[in-house]
């Protein structure tokens, strides 16, 4: 009986022992329709039968919680990194990988600063208390994805750019993967899918 395993695409799409591409696309589809498509939807609205609809009011929050599990699980896939645990070694990783702060001149520890806001303040807030606690805020009033006050030491994100901003390292991480001469890329990507595809709900 064929069955969803992707927004786009169903189990009886792919033929025999999938190979690493298809499990790209696999990952590709899934991150993209299953999150921050929705996401996107959520906080800046989308085109639908040629209509814009949204965004809903007030969803920053939420946005915020559908996202921020992006980090975590993108640094695992570069890892390949084969188990449970280690969610704030891997979810800083990832923040490090995708954050424009990481490709600055910033101190070393005002960086250690964000990624330690960004852990407990926004990923385990929000999945622990169902909101940021401590030194995070949203707002869509300022022009970067985010914004670090030094004095106060609290960090501000836009939510409308920081969904935008995951799009497009997405496509890049993709990108990476469909070429075969990224070899150690691909051999670690398809560790962990492969980890994570034995405990799939979807592969009946």
């Amino acid at each position: 009986m064929p069955w969803m395993i992707t927004p786009y695409s169903r189990n009886t799409d792919f033929t025999g022992p999938l190979h690493v591409d298809d499990k790209v696309r696999i990952f590709h589809e899934r991150t993209l329709g299953w999150q921050l498509d929705i996401a996107d939807a959520c906080i800046n609205g989308r085109e639908f039968d040629g209509k814009k609809e949204g965004p809903i009011t007030h969803s920053g929050y939420a946005v915020l919680q559908i996202v921020l599990s992006y980090f975590e699980m993108m640094a695992k896939m570069r890892d390949g990194f084969v188990g449970t645990g280690k969610s704030g070694h891997y979810f800083r990783e990832g923040v490090r990988d995708v954050a424009p702060f990481s490709k600055t001149s910033a101190p070393q520890s005002v960086v250690e600063d964000l990624l330690n806001i960004l852990y407990l303040s926004g990923r385990c807030g929000l999945y622990h208390s169902g909101v940021t606690e401590g030194r995070l805020s949203l707002s869509g009033r300022i022009r970067e994805t985010m914004r670090y006050d030094g004095v106060n030491k609290h960090l501000v994100i836009n939510p409308h750019r920081l969904v935008l901003d995951l799009r497009v390292h997405l496509k890049a991480y993709v990108d990476q993967l469909q070429d075969p001469a990224n070899v150690q890329l691909r051999e670690n990507f398809e560790r962990r899918f492969d980890y994570l595809a034995s405990t799939d709900p979807l592969k009946k």
